[in-house]
């Protein structure tokens, strides 16, 4: 369904005719329910596209892709939800500023095990360094249940961060300009 607060927007800007529209027009992310001047606003922000064949044909190491998704602004949010209200950071700052993402997962050539890769653009560099930084947050609470939200400085630019994940290895967040990779 749609964000009632951008059907009121709508509505007020061009009457049901500009509702009805919206079966034609949909927006194209959650970013553009959520925040409406995104999606009619002077400047229409649409996501940016993130390919997973592009993603894989850099990584020599993956030998199969049995999924590629994007998670959205949305779905952002309510993951981080789990995790960040445990730690008291701002859930709803963590997911804004959103610009495209994809997450791929598949098996890796030597021993086949799973793997993913999150890759995220966001508006700026400060929203990328937030949600770096919430990232690892979540994956040092994950991975460690004594993590306190103190190692984490939420302010400092994280640009790599690397999480023993006990038998899996280790969890790596890595933030370069507008672009945040998280790989597991």
């Amino acid at each position: 369904g749609l964000n009632p607060a951008l059907l009121k927007a709508v509505h007020e800007k061009g009457g049901w005719d500009a509702v009805n529209r919206l079966y034609d027009d949909w927006p194209l992310s959650t970013e553009q329910i959520l925040h409406h001047e995104k999606f009619f606003g002077p400047e229409v922000d649409e996501p940016l596209e993130i390919d997973a064949h592009d993603m894989i044909d850099k990584l020599d190491e993956v030998s199969e892709l049995c999924m590629s998704d994007v998670i959205g602004e949305l779905g952002i949010a309510r993951f981080s939800l789990n995790f960040l209200d445990r730690q008291h950071l701002d859930a709803e700052g963590f997911a804004a500023g959103w610009d495209g993402d994809r997450v791929i997962g598949g098996l890796m050539k030597e021993g086949g095990k799973p793997y993913y890769i999150w890759m995220s653009l966001w508006d700026t560099e400060a929203d990328a360094t937030e949600f770096a930084n919430g990232m690892g947050a979540i994956l040092q609470s994950r991975y460690n249940p004594e993590f306190s939200k103190a190692s984490i400085k939420t302010t400092a630019p994280v640009t790599r961060l690397s999480v023993p994940a006990g038998p899996d290895g280790e969890a790596l967040v890595i933030r370069e300009g507008n672009c945040v990779i998280v790989v597991q």
